[in-house]
């Protein structure tokens, strides 16, 4: 029963979009991994959306081109409705604001590009400051990590020669009696 009910969820949640959705957007707000996840999205978007429009593609079909580049269901939701909003005659900042998931970093330099039309320079700091402090965390993280990794390793061996010994020396304590 339970590899059943095992089947049928995984059935249920691979064909279902709004699933996806929710559990990218979810995983976005896990407090270490999630905020970390959203720096590259982000260093990668503003990366590619400052790349094509420097290269004199209009900012709509920059939108649909970047909706792809996140590799999460949640940010290409969110950039499409940005685009919506644009397409309706929005405001680049504004429309990216109301999708509640680009943090206030981006929704400032989107504004302050828009506003001074240097929409490509904007984009360019944003990619950059986010690449920077995704590097910056991968290493702290790095620092941090190789220390409970060597504590787990060294439990696992001890628990090994437990494994190994204890039966050997009970075989002595038992005969030595």
């Amino acid at each position: 029963i339970p590899l059943l009910l095992a089947g049928i969820v995984y059935a249920f949640t691979r064909s279902n979009e709004k699933f996806h959705t929710w559990f990218d957007g979810w995983v976005l707000q896990l407090p270490v991994l999630g905020v970390l996840m959203k720096k590259v999205i982000m260093a990668r978007f503003a990366n590619f959306f400052a790349i094509m429009y420097a290269s004199g593609i209009p900012v709509l079909e920059c939108l649909r081109s970047c909706e792809n580049i996140a590799g999460n269901r949640a940010v290409r939701e969110a950039v499409h409705e940005a685009g919506l909003q644009i397409a309706d005659g929005g405001g680049i900042s504004a429309s990216f604001e109301s999708t509640n998931l680009f943090p206030p970093l981006v929704i400032r330099m989107l504004r302050v590009g828009e506003n001074t039309g240097a929409l490509e320079s904007a984009l360019e700091n944003v990619s950059y400051f986010y690449t920077r402090d995704v590097h910056e965390g991968i290493d702290r993280m790095q620092k941090l990590l190789l220390p409970v990794l060597t504590v787990g390793l060294g439990l696992f061996l001890l628990l090994v020669i437990v494994a190994v010994f204890k039966p050997i020396y009970d075989l002595v304590i038992q005969n030595a009696i």
